[in-house]
C-alpha cells in the first residue's frame, strides 16, 4: 500500500506571519519583519500609556468640575447669608459656574481622545490577530 501525499502550494505570502518570521521559519532570515513587529509593539504600547495618561486627565476633570460645581453652590448660598458682600459672592459663582463647565468639557474631549486611541490599539490588535490565526468569538477568548 503506498501513501499518497497531496501538496497544496499556495503564494509564500499567504502563510507568511512575522511572529514566527524572528524564530527562522524559512523567510531567508530578514529582519524586515521583526523591526516592522517591533515598531507595531511599541505604538501599542505607546497607544495604552496615552490611554491611562488621558483616563487620569478625565478623572482629574471631572474631580475638578465637582469642586468648582460645589464651590458655586456655596458662593450662592454667601449671596443669601452675606447680603453685604453679594456682589463679591455672585461674582465668585458666576467664575466657579464657568470654571465647572470648563472642567466638564476638559473631560468630554479627554473621554473621547481615550475612545480615539482605544480604537486605534483595537486595529493593531485586529492585525495581529490576522498574523495569528486566532479569531475572536466571544467576549471570554
Amino acid at each position: 500500500m503506498s501513501y499518497h501525499h497531496h501538496h497544496h502550494h499556495r503564494d509564500e505570502e499567504e502563510y507568511y506571519r512575522p511572529d514566527r518570521a524572528a524564530y527562522g521559519s524559512g523567510y531567508g532570515g530578514d529582519t524586515q519583519p521583526i523591526y516592522q513587529e517591533e515598531q507595531r509593539l511599541e505604538r501599542v504600547n505607546e497607544l495604552r500609556e496615552e490611554e491611562r495618561r488621558e483616563k487620569r486627565n478625565e478623572h482629574m476633570a471631572g474631580f475638578g468640575a465637582v469642586a468648582s460645581g460645589l464651590f458655586a453652590a456655596y458662593e450662592a448660598h454667601e449671596v443669601k447669608v452675606d447680603p453685604e458682600h453679594a456682589g463679591r459672592h455672585r461674582i465668585e459663582e458666576e467664575l466657579a459656574a464657568a470654571a465647572a463647565v470648563g472642567a466638564g468639557g476638559y473631560g468630554l474631549y479627554e473621554h473621547h481622545q481615550i475612545k480615539k486611541h482605544h480604537k486605534a490599539e483595537e486595529e493593531y490588535s485586529y492585525e495581529d490577530q490576522q498574523f495569528s490565526g486566532h479569531k475572536k468569538h466571544s467576549w471570554f477568548d
